[in-house]
């Protein structure tokens, strides 16, 4: 389906440059040069499309590539499909994989098979034209053996055209600017380049930042009821993911497309000049299976970076101002600043130990695992009374992550004991004035608020006098 496809927007192609030629072809007459030799909209030649053999393309800067058709027929001439897994209808000499933009191959197949003229010039001063020194020379070969070769000149002044001369042919004529736009990219603009996926932040499923030394962090998005918060971080610890921070994530990443294609590398080595043999990973996972990785190298300038953004070794550039905001300000952005979110569906007991007092929460459950109540200290105690201790103890926000080492004994230890016979640790310790430092046992180090700290005090205390 895909090769016919191709072959439709060819056609395509044609009809639309045959609508926009006919309109456009008022103005051109009116250009300030002789009396055309003809006004109305024809073809310079036809050939036959099973005919065309390869077109070989020769920039003003010397660059020179060929592709080759790649169109497939029968005995009879019937169009059968193409020969490349790209499902191209024709491939750059030399770099077979080199995945070639539709409009450029849609371009180059109608060029060697017919070129629209709106109008023909005899006489006219090449050098003006910009003839003598022609932008790209095209050299178009046939099976039969026929060549036909082409020199694309300057924009005409109306901007809808552009000067052409075929060789043995003393007329000048303009063909639609379309052509010298295409035809006189660089190789590597003719690139297809991997676009946005556009995923709405609800579709992903999985995120991750993978720095180049490895570490990684990774959250899910766990949609189980009685979870506080959906998104669960995996590494570089046990922590609740910030929602609104990881769906701004997503949909940053999702919106990442390429702005230009730098080179192809099949190797470590032939990466490293990019920094994309050791990249930074921005990896989304969507529900649909669709994965939006993209590898993140060193500086393009011009505000770009270097990119990786699909299966393949081809190197892209990125604007930087595009890149999430996380890039700058680092993965702890993504945390949401809570020191130990636990489900109160997944804990057994919690307990909390201070200087003068500890309290012991448990939420006593059934054969089936149902909670049949709950007691603080062995006493029971109302739903709503033991759901605030707990909320106090849990819903405690941090403000900063902190590498800085406690100082002295404890103020507090937490022990939460999970169903599944884990079990998480927090300790609580004096930092400065405005400050307790929270440490977990998965390697967490935060920074809250005294006032904060002193409030679970207070909830418990009042909850047992």
């Amino acid at each position: 389906m895909r090769r016919s496809l191709v072959l439709l927007l060819c056609a395509l192609v044609i009809g639309g440059l045959c609508l926009t030629l006919n309109a456009l072809q008022p103005e051109e007459a009116a250009a300030p040069i002789t009396t055309p030799q003809t006004q109305s909209y024809r073809m310079l030649y036809t050939r036959d499309q099973a005919d065309f053999a390869s077109m070989t393309v020769t920039l003003a800067s010397g660059e020179s590539y060929t592709v080759d058709s790649s169109l497939a027929y029968d005995e009879q001439g019937n169009y059968i499909g193409v020969y490349n897994s790209l499902g191209q209808p024709v491939t750059v000499r030399g770099q077979e994989s080199f995945a070639l933009d539709s409009t450029s191959f849609q371009m180059m197949l109608l060029t060697a098979t017919n070129l629209p003229v709106t109008a023909s010039y005899p006489g006219l001063d090449e050098g003006a034209c910009g003839l003598d020194s022609p932008a790209a020379r095209l050299e178009i070969a046939y099976h039969s053996g026929e060549t036909i070769t082409l020199a694309i000149g300057k924009a005409a002044a109306s901007g809808y055209s552009c000067y052409v001369k075929r060789m043995g042919d003393e007329n000048i004529h303009l063909v639609p600017l379309d052509f010298r736009q295409v035809m006189t990219r660089s190789l590597n603009e003719h690139h297809r380049l991997v676009g946005a996926l556009n995923a709405a932040p609800s579709q992903a499923v999985q995120i991750a930042v993978v720095q180049p030394d490895g570490t990684a962090f990774i959250a899910t998005n766990y949609t189980d009821e009685g979870r506080i918060l959906t998104w669960q971080v995996e590494k570089p610890y046990l922590h609740a993911g910030s929602k609104a921070h990881i769906e701004a994530f997503v949909e940053e990443v999702c919106a990442i497309g390429a702005v230009g294609y730098e080179a192809s590398a099949s190797t470590m080595e032939e990466l490293a000049p990019y920094g994309l043999d050791a990249p930074l990973r921005l990896l989304v996972a969507l529900g649909n299976g669709t994965i939006r990785d993209i590898h993140l190298g060193h500086d393009a300038g011009n505000g770009q970076v270097y990119a990786r953004m699909d299966a393949t070794g081809d190197v892209y550039r990125v604007r930087s101002a595009d890149l999430p905001a996380l890039v700058q300000t680092g993965t702890d952005e993504l945390l949401d600043r809570f020191v130990a979110l636990v489900a109160s569906k997944d804990m057994r007991t919690t307990t909390v130990t201070l200087p003068e007092a500890s309290y012991v929460l448990v939420q006593s459950r059934d054969e089936a695992g149902e909670i049949t109540g709950q007691t603080i200290n062995d006493a029971p105690v109302p739903l709503n009374l033991f759901g605030d201790c707990y909320e106090a103890i849990v819903g405690i926000q941090f403000d900063k992550v902190t590498t800085d080492q406690p100082a002295g004994e404890a103020l507090a230890q937490v022990r939460f004991d999970l169903l599944d016979g884990s079990a998480l640790t927090v300790s609580y310790h004096d930092h400065d004035v405005n400050y307790v430092q929270a440490l977990t046992s998965t390697g967490g180090s935060f920074l809250l608020r005294r006032e904060r700290f002193d409030n679970m005090l207070t909830t418990l205390k009042e909850a047992l006098p």
